[in-house]
């Protein structure tokens, strides 16, 4: 397919990404997928439709769970307890429910900046503070020292850091933090006791020179403490939230 054949496709789209803009423009502004649906999900899909099988369906919902922790045992090195996986229907409310049962109004919520901006309100309307650890300005890393000042600077200002709120790969920068990098979140949740929430919905799509571990499988004790949601609507209360929302 030719380029102007596959723009001809998306503009065609009734989704707001494509349709927002006049034909000039090339939208890049939504995480809406460009490629095409793989036939395979499009097949599954028809069958569904062909058979008006629009019911209420517990057994394919109380599939996920397994689904989602052979999926993460396989490509992200982490074995979450299928029994405490929890079921969202997206990352977002995951994110909020953890923060508003877990926080309490006024705890600092770290995140690594520049992040993206539906966190920000997350952590606001959960009656938290916004504690900013920024990524390095040229290779957007994350240093152990960048950590520690961040939380020392929110808690000498009354706002101690409850929680560290992540994106790994992160959004809007697509770094994929390495072990290392991992590995200091989980030292420093485990040293201050903190809650670890990990938005991993992007795990999936790396270059094949990157490796995208989850949050949750760092050496730490920590790590089987934190809370994370992973991409599939599945979010898992053991330690690390990766973000499990199929959207």
């Amino acid at each position: 397919m030719s380029l102007e054949q596959d723009l001809s496709r998306l503009r065609k789209l009734s989704g707001i990404k494509w349709s927002r803009y006049p034909d000039g423009v090339i939208p890049a502004w939504v995480a809406d997928m460009d490629l095409a649906p793989p036939p395979v999900a499009i097949e599954a899909a028809r069958l569904v439709v062909d058979r008006g099988d629009f019911g209420y369906n517990f057994a394919a919902r109380e599939q996920l769970g397994a689904a989602f922790a052979d999926w993460q045992s396989t490509y992200h090195g982490w074995a979450p307890d299928v029994e405490r996986v929890m079921h969202f229907s997206t990352v977002l409310h995951a994110i909020e429910l953890f923060l508003l049962t877990a926080a309490k109004p006024g705890d600092g919520v770290l995140l690594m900046t520049p992040i993206y901006p539906p966190f920000l309100d997350a952590v606001v309307g959960s009656g938290c503070v916004v504690v900013s650890c920024p990524l390095e300005a040229q290779t957007r890393a994350l240093g152990r020292e960048a950590l520690d000042k961040a939380i020392n600077q929110a808690a000498a200002e009354g706002h101690p850091v409850s929680t560290v709120l992540m994106c790994n790969p992160h959004n809007p920068t697509g770094r994929v933090f390495t072990r290392d990098e991992l590995q200091s979140v989980a030292d420093v949740a485990e040293e201050h006791d903190l809650l670890v929430i990990s938005d991993e919905v992007w795990s999936d799509l790396v270059h094949s020179s990157a490796s995208s571990d989850s949050s949750a499988a760092s050496d730490s004790s920590a790590a089987s403490d934190s809370s994370a949601a992973s991409d599939s609507s599945a979010a898992s209360d053991s330690s690390a939230a990766s973000d499990s929302s199929a959207h």
